[in-house]
């Protein structure tokens, strides 16, 4: 075992007691994980429930007899094949990482981890910061309370606030394709009203106050397009600015940002992110060619691909942050790497290439596919390459989704909850309704109305159903899993998420994708790789290829190296 394994913590006497106890019978707990070096003999145990840990077990073939802890072994067996000093030393390290011991039930994870968010943001640094802060604003009456930066504790909840349901794109796989089915006839909103925006304030700051006293407002500006000229963008503009006084008024931060199409990007719009310190994340699915297929305009000119493109460039030389969300099919799935280095070139410092995802609710998407895993893996390889050549000549650091999403996994080692939904992370529709998530913004989802005074407290004590269940899910289907005998997320099926190596590098179950796909939230449908065992295994297995390959790269780079500065420059503190 290499140093990556830190001494044990465990008394000899405690040791000696446990090893009375169960020395006919050791054997790993099914969180236990076995994470294989395809290019050596080498192998990694790691306890998924218990992450994230601060370091990873590593060992070699010489080892090998650990493994039998899988599936159970006496203390003679192992200390007969692995010596009894080394035996000793191993089983002292696996108590550590709780390798052995009953999990804390699901359920009550899961609810640890949420109540733990409630303990943030109470230093009175997060006070003081935000008061000096205050008084500057006060005192410059131009600058937005939107352009000053929460302090680094402050908690936070972000929020999508769609604005509208227009839209002046035909996507072929837009995810509001994945709600029509299974809501009800609502006549189009057009666009929010100042009643239900005024409604959407007064919940989440006091959500906001009500949890921490104190913390930040993240808003998405979402749609629909929600910068449409004309009345969608006069609200946008006058929502940014009555959001922005009232959190200073209330004494919370807020940040803004927003989900746009990139079709109408004009002076006007680069004016209005600079003044109030946007984050633009803007949909364009490179080369422009695919773009105008998959995401065209209505109409008889439907080539949507060169005016978006444009509003990329514009967004990138007029300094604004800006990062490129890029949807990849089969139809795109050969150009990752030259959009990259295209991109990057004209100083793009942020893309994400999500595979597509073509069914919901039953549905194939029309004329687009997912793309081949081979092809994709190949793509994200040496994009990411480029992206640290990039580093090492320039110093620029490109975030490039969803590797380093994986990376940051990796790095930190694993996580227990990733994206927040109903509990840090919400959705509000035109019409005022709160969700959990706004993929699918239909009653599985639902919280409540923002007009209802109950609404905060709904927000404050979600249904568990409601909720991101990642990998602790696993280990308790009956929690979320509507499918009952028959899915993924059961041990003992095919392709089994629980069993799965990677389970917490890979992002776990997206549950909104997997109830868009098939009416379960806990299929075991990872948004970050497309990894999809209910489709048959061979996106899974790319998936653990490719994830398998990230994590044994990052226990081999040496510290120093381009690999682990990039890391360093982009995620900070990383493990050892």
């Amino acid at each position: 075992m290499n140093s990556h394994v830190k001494a044990s913590e465990f008394t000899a006497d405690a040791h000696d007691a446990w090893l009375d106890r169960n020395r006919h019978a050791l054997k790993f707990v099914s969180s236990a994980k076995v994470i294989p070096d395809r290019a050596s003999d080498r192998f990694a145990v790691f306890n998924d429930y218990e992450a994230p840990v601060d370091h990873y077990m590593v060992f070699d073939g010489a080892d090998a007899p650990v493994l039998a802890l899988k599936e159970g072994c006496t203390y003679d067996t192992l200390s007969g094949t692995l010596g009894r000093e080394k035996a000793d030393a191993y089983l002292k390290t696996f108590q550590e990482q709780g390798l052995f011991a009953h999990a804390e039930p699901p359920a009550e994870r899961i609810e640890r981890v949420r109540s733990a968010y409630n303990a943030q943001g109470r230093g009175a640094g997060l006070r003081d910061d935000l008061e000096a802060k205050l008084v500057r604003y006060k005192a410059d009456g131009s600058t937005p309370w939107s352009a000053f930066s929460p302090h680094p504790e402050a908690p936070a909840v972000e929020v999508s606030l769609l604005i509208t349901d227009a839209c002046n794109l035909r996507c072929r796989y837009c995810h509001v394709m994945d709600s029509d089915n299974v809501l009800p006839a609502v006549p189009k909103t057009g666009v929010m009203s100042e009643e239900v925006l005024q409604d959407f304030a007064r919940t989440f700051i006091g959500f906001i106050k009500q949890r921490w006293g104190t913390g930040c407002l993240n808003v998405v500006f979402f749609g629909g397009q929600p910068s449409l000229r004309g009345k969608v963008r006069a609200f946008l503009f006058e929502a940014a600015d009555y959001l922005a006084s009232q959190a200073a008024r209330e004494k919370v931060f807020i940040r803004f940002s927003i989900d746009d199409n990139g079709t109408q990007i004009d002076d006007e719009l680069i004016a209005f992110f600079t003044k109030y310190d946007f984050d633009v994340s803007l949909s364009f699915d490179p080369p422009v060619a695919a773009n105008d297929w998959q995401r065209p305009f209505p109409g008889k000119d439907p080539k949507s691909g060169a005016t978006i493109e444009e509003g990329l460039r514009r967004l990138v030389q007029s300094d604004v942050r800006v990062g490129l969300r890029a949807t990849v099919s089969d139809r795109n799935q050969d150009h990752v790497y030259e959009s990259v280095v295209k991109y990057s070139g004209w100083g793009l410092r942020s893309a994400s290439f999500i595979p597509m995802q073509d069914v919901a609710h039953g549905r194939t998407v029309a004329g687009v596919r997912a793309p081949d895993p081979a092809v994709l893996s190949q793509q994200y390889t040496r994009a990411f390459e480029h992206v640290l050549d990039l580093f090492e000549k320039t110093g620029a650091v490109f975030d490039f989704g969803p590797v380093t999403s994986i990376l940051h996994r990796i790095a930190n080692g694993g996580e227990i909850q990733t994206c927040g939904m109903g509990d840090v992370y919400f959705a509000v529709d035109p019409r005022g309704g709160a969700y959990s998530c706004h993929r699918d913004l239909t009653s599985d989802f639902f919280i409540g109305d923002v007009s209802e005074p109950a609404c905060v407290d709904a927000l404050l004590h979600p249904p568990l159903k409601t909720t991101c269940p990642q990998v602790t899910s696993f280990y308790d289907p009956s929690l979320f899993c509507s499918n009952t005998g028959c899915c993924n997320c059961e041990p003992g099926t095919p392709a089994a998420c629980r069993d799965c190596p990677i389970l917490a590098f890979c992002g776990g179950s997206c549950p909104a994708a997997s109830f868009a796909h098939y009416g379960c939230t806990n299929i075991g449908l990872s948004v970050l790789v497309d990894s999809d065992p209910a489709r048959g295994d061979e996106r899974c297995r790319w998936s653990k290829d490719f994830v398998s390959g990230l994590f044994w790269r990052f226990i081999d780079e040496k510290p120093g190296s381009v690999f682990q500065r990039y890391l360093a420059a982009l995620f900070g503190q990383v493990m050892p």
